[in-house]
């Protein structure tokens, strides 16, 4: 089933979202971390489609391995305007948080693709490509709230390259 978490409360280009990637990434080899703009929305095409003059399905950031940890950065989505491929781009990411099913475009149909991906969105307030459903939003503490330097530090040496537990309360 689907449970998308949501991370809320950070900030643009915040260093947290750089030190959770590495964290996840190196006890979760298969994860990658997808960045969302508007910008990124409307020209990066995350609703593969099929191009029938070169017989080919255009690739997508989310065509991934069963079970590839995906997070959303959405730390970079302001207000804007979303083209038609823009608006395609969100509803994908959204079919594949709520249902695990990735669209994909043919002229005459869209098909769903199964997924098997654990997303976790990062963003600032609210998620604009997470709307709750049977998910959880986790507000983050801000940074400046009991002088942490480092939400992620790792409570003894080695604790993040050993994966070893890591207590340090980073959430409200």
């Amino acid at each position: 089933g689907t449970f998308p978490v949501c991370l809320g409360g950070l900030t643009r280009q915040d260093h947290r979202v750089t030190q959770l990637s590495a964290c996840l990434k190196s006890f979760l080899p298969r994860s990658v971390l997808v960045s969302t703009s508007v910008q990124s929305l409307n020209t990066t095409t995350f609703m593969p489609t099929k191009d029938y003059d070169n017989n080919v399905i255009s690739p997508s950031p989310l065509q991934l391995g069963p079970g590839t940890f995906v997070m959303v950065d959405e730390t970079e989505l302001d207000e804007g305007t979303l083209l038609e491929k823009g608006a395609q781009s969100a509803a994908a990411i959204r079919s594949v948080a709520s249902k695990q099913e990735l669209p994909v475009k043919f002229p005459y149909c869209d098909v769903k693709i199964a997924t098997d991906y654990p997303l976790l969105f990062l963003c600032r307030g609210n998620s604009s490509l997470f709307d709750g459903g049977d998910g959880v939003k986790v507000p983050l503490k801000s940074e400046n709230e009991n002088d942490q330097e480092s939400v992620f530090r790792p409570t003894h040496q080695g604790a993040v390259a050993g994966g070893e537990n890591m207590t340090k309360q980073w959430w409200a």
